[in-house]
């Protein structure tokens, strides 16, 4: 069962700079009711107290070597916040095609690689050339999308977005 702190001790706070830095430096004054109390000062019951049945830390630990800081990345700022998923409904030989295509280029690159990885490529790619796209889509007849449930009509239909993405990007200006 839970006790009720005393009525005239100060109520406790895990954020107390004194708790913190005894914390951090284990050598350093421990600050007890406003006097500061040198660990290991002898005050066996104030030692006990605060460091319980273990013996004081010894304050001469070995400092560890100064880490520089990271440099933060202007590629990992871009990639933080997703919070939008495109989902896309593919069949399973679809999806053993994909993911192996990706293994392909993941060991041809030398790199570890996802699909998402290779779908945000593309995504740059399209955005690049989206210029030319518009150009080529002007130039081809209309496409028209069909109903879902006709799957020949949306192969073919899907077939066409697919040549016409083709022609614009072999037409479009190499990416920088």
């Amino acid at each position: 069962m839970a006790k009720r702190a005393p009525t005239g001790e100060a109520t406790y706070n895990p954020l107390d700079g004194s708790l913190a830095q005894s914390v951090i430096r284990p050598g350093a004054l421990a600050q007890e009711g406003g006097s500061a109390v040198p660990l290991g000062s002898g005050n066996d019951a104030n030692e006990n107290a605060r460091n319980g049945p273990y013996p004081p830390v010894d304050s001469r630990l070995i400092p560890l070597p100064d880490r520089p800081k990271p440099v933060p990345n202007a590629d990992a700022n871009r990639w933080r916040g997703f919070s939008r998923a495109k989902r896309v409904l593919i069949t399973p030989e679809e999806e053993r095609h994909i993911e192996r295509l990706v293994d392909r280029l993941a060991e041809q690159v030398g790199a570890s690689l996802k699909l998402s990885h290779v779908l945000r490529a593309c995504m740059a790619v399209l955005c690049h050339a989206e210029a030319e796209i518009m150009r080529q889509a002007n130039a081809m007849s209309p496409l028209v999308r069909p109903a879902n449930g006709d799957a020949v009509a949306l192969a073919q239909f899907e077939q066409g977005v697919a040549k016409l993405l083709s022609l614009a990007l072999r037409e479009a200006p190499p990416l920088r």
